[in-house]
């Protein structure tokens, strides 16, 4: 499945991996794995 994570904050750099791209520096957002689970409220930061 597909998963959508806005790129555009410093929490995502954190749910993803670290591996950049060698020429570009781009982070390698489009193969990371995950695992989806119920949050509860109190779990999300």
């Amino acid at each position: 499945g597909h998963v959508f994570i806005p790129m555009h904050f410093d929490t995502t750099n954190q749910l993803t991996l670290s591996h950049f791209d060698p020429y570009s520096h781009q982070p390698s957002y489009k193969n990371c794995s995950f695992d989806v689970r119920l949050a509860e409220a109190w779990d999300i930061p």
